[in-house]
């Protein structure tokens, strides 16, 4: 997006392949452009917003490509909300569809995504019950993938009647298949990296 901003507003984008020189300097750039270059929400709004992302990811834990993203759901939720938000100003301000069509696009972006698993009152709850029971669990384990979590709250979290037929009949074909790790002797289990896999297709999905 700074690439466009640098190509709209100044004529010149830095090439891709090319690494961007201080990135907060590239947008206070833009705003130092000519009025005639562009509106305020080029020159102005979408730069300053660009810099907050930027900053949020190198700051907060989240541009390290390859690792575990370690950051708090609100930083993830202000970056994503904020990186929609301006790329539907750069489809508001630039878009040559009808303009029906474009505001679906923008309202499209700005829909609210709503969290798969619900935490509070000392339990969760997964938020799609169509789900089988194997797949809440996934989903849950993925909620806190750091830490081992007892088989009987999950047990309780899926709303599964009994508890014994809930770990034979879920818990333990998950563990043949090395979805997840069962621990016996402390009742517990934590997902493993091809459980995780199976979470991370099952979340984009």
């Amino acid at each position: 997006m700074i690439r466009y901003l640098q190509a709209t507003l100044l004529g010149k984008p830095t090439p891709f392949g090319t690494p961007l020189s201080n990135f907060s300097d590239l947008c206070k750039s833009m705003e130092q452009s000519p009025k005639a270059a562009g509106g305020d929400e080029l020159r102005i709004l979408i730069p300053r917003a660009l810099n907050f992302v930027y900053t949020m990811r190198n700051k907060r834990g989240m541009g390290h490509e390859g690792q575990e993203v370690n950051s708090h759901e609100a930083d993830a939720s202000a970056v994503v909300a904020l990186a929609n938000w301006c790329v539907a100003e750069l489809i508001r301000v630039t878009s040559t569809l009808p303009m029906e069509d474009a505001q679906r696009v923008v309202d499209a972006l700005a829909e609210r995504e709503l969290p798969l698993v619900w935490s509070g009152a000392g339990g969760k709850r997964v938020l799609k019950p169509q789900l089988s029971r194997s797949n809440q669990v996934l989903t849950l384990l993925y909620s806190e993938k750091e830490e081992a979590t007892p088989v009987e709250d999950l047990c309780s979290w899926v709303e599964a009647p009994r508890l014994d037929h809930f770990r034979a009949r879920v818990i333990v074909p998950m563990h043949k298949e090395r979805l997840v790790e069962y621990d016996k002797d402390s009742e517990t289990v934590i997902l493993l990296p091809p459980g995780v896999a199976a979470a991370e297709a099952l979340l984009g999905g």
